[in-house]
């Protein structure tokens, strides 16, 4: 009786999984979260993040237009906040993260260290409550936005 009940509830799941894509996104979403949140090895918390973490992480480096700056390169700041460097990357192509502006010689680019404090505080803010950031955080995603201008 139990098994009939449990086989019919889970037909009746797969045939919304099936038509209704807000109900299989919701799915998907909730399986990611899940997911993530049991492989997390730490709670990821940048707020201790000092400015002189950020300068002790930073290089001097030779901007493109032939200044020399202390900057944070977009892995180096993804590992202060706790999150891959392919991570961060990803979120920029997305938009929900910003690209660095400062253009380095060669090739390359990079944030000012006053940028990737701003932003490691935003996210800071967010670690709060969340342990990656989505499109659908639109007011983090605005903040990081407003912290690079």
């Amino acid at each position: 009786m139990k098994e009939e009940v449990n086989e019919r509830n889970n037909r009746r799941r797969r045939e919304r999984y099936a038509s209704d894509s807000d109900y299989r996104r919701s799915i998907i979403l909730d399986r990611r979260n899940r997911y993530r949140t049991q492989k997390a090895k730490h709670v990821r918390d940048c707020s201790k993040l000092t400015e002189a973490d950020l300068k002790l992480n930073s290089r001097v480096r030779t901007l493109a237009d032939g200044h020399t700056m202390n900057t944070v390169s977009t892995s180096q700041l993804a590992e202060l906040i706790g999150y891959h460097h392919i991570t961060v990357i990803r979120w920029q192509t997305q938009g929900v993260f910003p690209k660095p502006r400062l253009k380095l010689r060669g090739r390359g680019s990079a944030f000012t260290v006053t940028e990737a404090k701003k932003l490691a505080a935003v996210m800071a803010e967010h670690q709060k409550t969340h342990q990656y950031l989505f499109e659908s955080d639109k007011k983090t995603v605005s903040l990081l936005k407003k912290a690079m201008s």
